[in-house]
């Protein structure tokens, strides 16, 4: 049977800058003594910790490129964090020669992680943490298509990136949007000969078909559910927490 145990959860950390030189400071020296007093204390890892090992990204990004020096992950430990979450928009900033770094520098600090990795089924592996009462594993996905893993297979090595969800848009319009937009399509050429039951337009990979009312709708990758579906079930049988 599991035994009691702190959490502590953090959202987003884009931390560029080592911090720690502050945490004795009356205004944030009870948010530290939290995290450090927890036995699992978790963020999401949102920026690459590098030395320029890698490259910018280039095409498709379109918000912010980030990097920390890699004493910033001994840093984060420092601060009390054991636990991090990696698939997220940033992880890939500086292609795979950061996110190669970022998980040398944050193995060394000793910090746990899931969500990237050489290969996919690396990025989609559960992390274990076993803290001495319990086993708590953490999955970590991502709907950012921008640098996803890829497998490997027999003959081909997989491709490093995030663990991501893809997710499909379908755009469901009423008949008199729906034919609207049919025709521009049909003038653009993107039409194809069979379209009663919708068209994709080459942008992004957006579908329309025609419905009762307008609305948009999300479908994941039928295999990447299931990958990550069964992730969750393997960390189940070894974890006492996911």
């Amino acid at each position: 049977m599991a035994k009691e145990t702190s959490f502590f959860l953090a959202g987003d950390a884009f931390q560029a800058r080592c911090i720690t030189q502050y945490q004795e400071q009356d205004d944030v020296k009870a948010i530290f003594d939290r995290v450090q007093s927890a036995d699992i204390a978790f963020m999401n890892l949102e920026i690459a910790i590098h030395s320029f090992e890698g490259y910018p990204i280039g095409d498709g990004k379109y918000d912010a490129y980030g990097q920390a020096d890699p004493q910033v992950a001994q840093d984060i430990k420092k601060q009390g964090f054991n636990i991090v979450s990696r698939a997220n928009n940033h992880a890939m900033d500086y292609t795979e020669g950061g996110m190669i770094a970022t998980t040398q520098y944050i193995e060394e600090a000793g910090i746990y992680h899931a969500g990237a990795g050489i290969n996919l089924a690396e990025a989609r592996e559960p992390a274990y943490m076993e803290t001495g009462k319990v086993i708590v594993s953490l999955i970590s996905v991502t709907t950012w298509e921008l640098g996803l893993a890829g497998h490997a297979r027999k003959d081909v090595v997989g491709r490093p990136g995030v663990n991501s969800m893809r997710m499909a848009p379908t755009y469901h319009l009423d008949p008199e949007d729906y034919e609207k937009i049919k025709s521009v399509a049909g003038k653009l050429g993107f039409l194809p000969a069979e379209h009663e039951k919708g068209f994709n337009f080459p942008v992004r990979g957006q579908r329309f078909v025609p419905g009762e009312k307008t609305m948009r709708e999300f479908k994941p990758h039928p295999a990447d559910l299931e990958e990550n579906l069964q992730a969750v079930r393997d960390a189940k049988q070894l974890s006492d927490w996911v």
